[in-house]
């Protein structure tokens, strides 16, 4: 094999993680390699690559890696402006006169950019990985209930987190279930930007629930997961055990 050839076949980037590879859409397009009509395109980057499973992106990340913008991917080289972006988002979507600029907040759905209502009595069941505890704890995230999502006049609801993460917050939707197989709730994997990147505290509950899997790589500061309704894209639904398998399947082959 000349050296031509040998470069050709070596990704410009790694391969992504099987489980959050792709996201859905609303438009049907071919997948790239057997044809079949999807939903589903590359979640890494701006571009419209469609593929309809894991396998198949996987399959052909050679050649969709050679013009992938990785415009969604958090590193190293990205995280300042990443965390600019973040807070001035935040300053859009909850202007000071909603008096909520204090918390951060984690939308179901496209932003809310009307005002929102707090309701006491409405609350998600999250899951909590304490870097310092041995396993994961139920946690109830507060919700606010906003009347005007992304300006369409649909019903949505936000969740405070700012007492389980700081700022700035970095999040991953994890559309696949350990068995690679869509998710009918997409999970939330919730995580202070600045502690994953940086911090020197391995997350002990995260260590713990993959030691069964090999090759795990460490996880730093503190993750909260949440689960988006079944019913909803503008919702967000209760956590239970059943979700425990793909949340060990998430952090086990993150490389």
């Amino acid at each position: 094999m000349s050296d031509h050839d040998s470069n050709h076949d070596t990704p410009p980037h790694p391969p992504p993680h099987p489980m959050t590879a792709l996201r859905k859409t609303e438009q049907i397009t071919p997948c790239l390699i057997c044809r079949q009509p999807t939903y589903y395109v590359c979640s890494s980057c701006s571009g419209g690559d469609a593929y309809c499973s894991p396998q198949h992106i996987l399959q052909g990340w050679t050649e969709h890696s050679a013009h992938c913008d990785r415009s969604q991917i958090i590193s190293g080289e990205n995280a300042a402006a990443l965390s600019q972006a973040i807070a001035a988002q935040r300053d859009v979507e909850c202007p000071t006169s909603t008096g909520l600029e204090a918390n951060p907040w984690i939308y179901a759905g496209p932003p809310p950019y009307s005002e929102g209502n707090t309701d006491q009595n409405h609350a998600a069941v999250g899951l909590y990985a304490n870097p310092t505890r041995g396993s994961l704890a139920q946690v109830l995230v507060p919700l606010v209930v906003t009347n005007n999502v992304d300006g369409s006049g649909m019903s949505g609801r936000a969740a405070a987190v700012a007492d389980f993460i700081d700022e700035p917050i970095a999040m991953t939707t994890v559309g696949f279930g350990d068995d690679l197989k869509p998710r009918e709730s997409p999970l939330l994997i919730i995580f202070p930007m600045n502690e994953y990147l940086w911090g020197q505290e391995v997350n002990l509950c995260i260590a713990k629930l993959t030691k069964d899997r090999e090759g795990t790589l460490p996880w730093y500061g503190p993750v909260l997961i949440m689960k988006l309704s079944e019913h909803s894209p503008y919702d967000f639904g209760n956590m239970n055990s059943g979700d425990k398998k793909d949340i060990e399947g998430y952090f086990a082959r993150f490389r």
